[in-house]
């Protein structure tokens, strides 16, 4: 399953944009594996996190938007795609213009993939990505190295999965 989680929207399967919005507070996610089966010790484990400050999952422009709440993560689960104003964009369409994160974004626990940044955890997008701001920390704890675990992570973009451009970042 999926779970969309931002400090204004969790998701957006819409066109459009999201423009001039501010989070100032803390957003925390806690799912943690469970078991598949009542009284059985198998987890499903095939689970994925998208938690953003501003938004966790956009199929849209995000512009001028700001976070300064901390994004946590406290996830054993499959994928934690974490960023401090947007979770994850795996679409080629969106511009992501005029992004500022001033809070921490942290991710634990035991997930198999990470991909974590300061503003953006993860974009296939080959929009436009200008003027990307950050000075909160990106912190990964508690990580217990899962069997080939992937981690990604940056102060402004944790995994760039396209031909991109930053333009004054």
């Amino acid at each position: 399953g999926t779970k969309a989680t931002g400090g204004i929207v969790g998701r957006i399967t819409g066109t459009g944009a999201l423009v001039g919005c501010v989070n100032t507070g803390t957003i925390t996610d806690n799912s943690l594996r469970t078991p598949a089966d009542a009284g059985s010790a198998v987890y499903d484990y095939n689970r994925n996190l998208y938690i953003g400050g501003v938004v966790g999952l956009p199929a849209c422009d995000v512009t001028n938007c700001s976070n300064s709440g901390a994004v946590i993560a406290n996830s054993d689960i499959k994928s934690v795609w974490a960023g401090g104003v947007v979770a994850f964009t795996n679409t080629d369409i969106g511009n992501f213009t005029n992004l500022t994160n001033t809070g921490e974004v942290t991710s634990s626990e035991a997930a198999r993939y990470v991909k974590i940044g300061g503003v953006i955890g993860y974009t296939k997008s080959t929009g436009v990505h200008a003027n990307l701001q950050n000075s909160g920390a990106v912190t990964i704890t508690n990580m217990e190295v899962a069997s080939h675990p992937t981690v990604d992570m940056g102060g402004i973009i944790g995994h760039a999965d396209a031909s991109i451009t930053l333009d004054g970042t």
